[in-house]
C-alpha cells in the first residue's frame, strides 16, 4: 500500500484499499472473530473480488460506459497479480491420478471420496475446475 502512495498510482491504491477493507469485514463476520493471515484465507477474498467485478464489466458493457470498463478491467489486473500463481491442468491431472489411484476410486460415484483424497491448495485450484478434470477422469476410466 505504502508503495502504491509512493509511486501515486491511484487505482491500485484504491483496490489494496477495497482487499483490507474486505478482509476486515471477513474477520469480523467470522464467529468467534479470528485473524485472516494465511494466503489461503485471503485468496477466496479476492476471487470474490474478482468476480464483482467481473459482473460489473458485464453491466458496463450493456450499458455503453467504455470508460468504466476499462478501470474495472485495470482493477481485475491488479487483483490477480496478488493472487498466487495457479497450477497447471497437467499439475492437477498428476495429483488427481493419485488421489484415484489412493482411494481406488472407479466410477464417477467416487468423486466425493477422491475430492477429499486431494489436497490442493483452494488459492491455486478452483474446486469447480478440479470437480470437472475429477469427473472427466472417472468417466474416462469406464
Amino acid at each position: 500500500m505504502k508503495q502504491a502512495m509512493r509511486e501515486k498510482q491511484r487505482s491500485k491504491l484504491n483496490v489494496i484499499k477495497t482487499i483490507i477493507s474486505d478482509i476486515g469485514y471477513a474477520e469480523k463476520s467470522t464467529q468467534p472473530f479470528s485473524v485472516i493471515t494465511e494466503d489461503d484465507q485471503v485468496a477466496p477474498i479476492i476471487y470474490r473480488a474478482i468476480k464483482k467485478r467481473s459482473e460489473s464489466i458485464e453491466q458496463y458493457r450493456q450499458g455503453g460506459r467504455d470508460d468504466l470498463v476499462s478501470s474495472e478491467k485495470e482493477e481485475v489486473e491488479i487483483l490477480q497479480s496478488y493472487l498466487p500463481t495457479p497450477y497447471t491442468e497437467e499439475e492437477l491431472l498428476i495429483q488427481i491420478d493419485n488421489a484415484i489411484k489412493a482411494t481406488s476410486s472407479t466410477t464417477v460415484k467416487d468423486l466425493g471420496k477422491v475430492l477429499k483424497a486431494l489436497t490442493l491448495d483452494p488459492s491455486r485450484a478452483p474446486k469447480s475446475l478440479v470437480a470437472q478434470l475429477v469427473k472427466g477422469r472417472l468417466s474416462a476410466q469406464k
